[in-house]
């Protein structure tokens, strides 16, 4: 399973965006839920992308968790606007059926 989560940049905030991402995230990888993760930045939005492993039916980040406080205020200066969500509606993978 994965999540995505697209946060729009202020205008100009590419490069501090950039800052933030050489940094590395504000938690320890290895205690996260996830298999995988990686970050795609743009002009104007950043992406972060969370694989599950085999068999996580869900990914989520609870909006009260300490966690969630410290990347947002981390990111606080370079966010413009709120971050979505946005979870698969198709996949697909060679050798594995379509569908």
């Amino acid at each position: 399973m994965s999540l995505l989560v697209v946060a729009p940049l202020k205008p100009g905030c590419m490069d501090r965006a950039r800052e933030l991402l050489d940094q590395g995230p504000p938690f320890s990888l290895d205690d996260m839920p996830f298999e995988s993760h990686e970050v795609f930045l743009t002009v104007n939005e950043v992406v972060f992308v969370f694989e599950g492993g085999e068999g996580a039916d869900t990914l989520t980040f609870a909006v009260g968790d300490p966690l969630i406080s410290r990347v947002a205020q981390a990111w606080a200066d370079c966010l413009d606007g709120r971050p979505r969500v946005a979870r698969p509606v198709f996949t697909w993978k060679r050798g594995q059926p379509s569908g």
